[in-house]
């Protein structure tokens, strides 16, 4: 990271390097899709509680097979 000050007393940092992934694909910014799609695009609130919940049964699936 690249701390800068501003006048004010204010510190901000940027990003001086690149990562990509093993192919050479640059995902900063725009981000890397899920496997699986748990929260709803339109509503992103208020699926919040849904996709808690089905995360929840899937981690008690997964402990109990």
């Amino acid at each position: 990271m690249l701390l800068k000050t501003l006048p004010n007393g204010w510190t901000f940092a940027l990003s001086n390097e690149v990562f990509t992934d093993f192919r050479g694909v640059l995902w900063e910014g725009r981000g890397i899709e899920p496997e699986l799609a748990m929260f709803d695009p339109a509503n992103l609130m208020g699926s919040h509680l849904r996709a808690v919940r089905q995360l929840i049964e899937m981690i008690n699936a997964d402990t109990h097979s």
